[in-house]
């Protein structure tokens, strides 16, 4: 068995959750750029992370003390792994009734709009939240803060008429 502290433990967990956090924020805004089929090659991607690292949490719970430090990470990669399954069983679903056309501009356009406003709450309470905690001398917080930056990143991705807004042929 292998003995962690309770505030490395709480900083696994948090780089564990905010690490899925963040691949979901950036692939949100891509699976709009991009379309369905990019989206479902991606998430088959994803998958192939996510199985492998679901595995190794399940042998920290067997292995780590204290146990919620394995179940803090299992919990945000298995939560991920369960919507990665169901989001291409929808796509694969879609593609085999009617395929994967384009997404039309004016409706990406409104996904990517949705999607920004989002962005910009997510990122201004991460940095508040995370601002706090540090503030308090949590180390943990800046990890959490580190989703504003990813969610600046995905809202640059998400503006119209940036380079590359529109996917390839």
């Amino acid at each position: 068995m292998s003995q962690l502290s309770s505030e490395t433990g709480l900083l696994v967990a948090a780089v564990i959750g905010v690490a899925v956090i963040g691949w979901a924020i950036l692939f949100s805004v891509e699976a709009a750029r991009r379309g369905s089929a990019w989206s479902f090659r991606h998430l088959g991607i994803a998958s192939n992370v996510l199985k492998p690292a679901l595995a190794l949490g399940i042998v920290a719970i067997l292995v780590v003390r204290p146990v919620w430090v394995g179940l803090g990470a299992v919990y945000p990669l298995g939560l991920a792994l369960l919507m990665v399954a169901g989001r291409r069983r929808q796509l694969a679903a879609i593609e085999r009734e009617m395929g994967f056309g384009e997404i039309r501009p004016h409706t990406r356009e409104l996904l990517l709009s949705r999607l920004r406003k989002g962005l910009v709450v997510v990122g201004a309470i991460s940095l508040i939240v995370g601002a706090l905690l540090a503030g308090i001398g949590m180390v943990q917080g800046w990890v959490i803060g580190a989703l504003a930056p990813i969610a600046a990143v995905a809202l640059l991705r998400s503006k119209p008429g940036q380079v590359g807004s529109t996917p390839p042929p």
